[in-house]
């Protein structure tokens, strides 16, 4: 994984020198709010697709991305007063454990700053 930046409500994994290698996505949720992950590939925007998630600890979807896969951009928002609203993000990583490479984007729908409603991890080796 080379690098994870953010830019409003939207994170971008650069996955250059990770080339055909395993790779996986994990997207959970942990808010009573419902919270909304967009993922789109290699800037594929027709092809993006979208998770809906509702519930405290819920591991909502684990995507396997294909070996060639570039470049990762996450897109999260909540349902707030019947309206769909950017979350506030913050980045850990890139992190590197042996032959294992780890980021996390954790996002927050303004209730109370956790940091925990959204969570999406990838997971290169």
């Amino acid at each position: 994984m080379s690098t994870i930046t953010t830019t409003g409500n939207e994170a971008t994994l650069n996955l250059i020198s990770s080339i055909g290698v395993y790779k996986q996505l994990t997207l959970s949720s942990n808010s009573s709010r419902e919270q909304i992950m967009r993922v789109e590939l290699d800037d594929d925007r027709e092809r993006a697709m979208e998770y809906r998630f509702t519930g405290e600890g819920t591991v909502g979807r684990i995507l396997n991305l294909p070996p060639t896969t570039r470049k990762v951009v996450l897109a999260f928002s909540h349902q707030a007063d019947g309206k769909q609203k950017p979350s506030e993000l913050k980045v850990g990583g890139p992190y590197l454990f042996g032959s294992v490479q780890t980021g996390i984007i954790v996002a927050e729908n303004g209730d109370d700053q956790d940091f925990n409603d959204a969570v999406a991890q990838l997971l290169v080796k």
